[in-house]
């Protein structure tokens, strides 16, 4: 199955999922977060593995740029790292957040502030559960979440050219 058609399917069931429980609908958790996770293949935390090797501590006059990394984020004018952000009211629980390194750009092996490291967003939709009345049911809401995924590398705004 193609990512299309298995993103397809997901807005569909979680669409199904939210619109019953939009109209009062309660569901046990377990049943809901199984149909969730049957139909949401799309990975929102790319590579955990690589996301726990990270270190959380580099700062931007420490980076060095790796041209010979697998990873674009250590490879970027602009790098970044990731960060999982994680919460047990909302499928998928986890989703990688990038975090700018830089609040300039790597020019020349060196940081730069004539140039900005800006975050690049990408919304996407989550679901959120919220305890209905009864005891271990739930309630699905459909959400939109913006997040930062990559960071970038632009020019300074000018006032003349906004």
């Amino acid at each position: 199955m193609n990512t299309m058609m298995g993103f397809l399917i997901a807005t569909l069931a979680m669409g199904l999922l939210c619109s019953a429980s939009d109209f009062g609908g309660c569901f046990p958790e377990a049943h809901a977060c199984k149909v969730l996770r049957r139909h949401w293949r799309h990975e929102h935390a790319p590579h955990y593995a690589g996301l726990r090797q990270q270190p959380v501590h580099a700062r931007c006059p420490e980076f060095k740029l790796q041209s010979s990394s697998l990873h674009i984020s250590n490879r970027s004018l602009s790098p970044w790292r990731y960060r999982v952000d994680e919460d047990k009211t909302r499928f998928p629980e986890k989703i990688a957040v990038a975090e700018c390194l830089c609040s300039g750009c790597i020019i020349n092996g060196m940081e730069d502030t004539e140039y900005n490291s800006v975050p690049v967003m990408q919304t996407m939709m989550i679901v959120r559960k919220k305890e209905c009345s009864e005891k271990g049911q739930y309630s699905f809401k459909t959400e939109w979440k913006t997040v930062p995924v990559a960071c970038t590398c632009v020019m300074h705004r000018s006032l003349s050219n906004a």
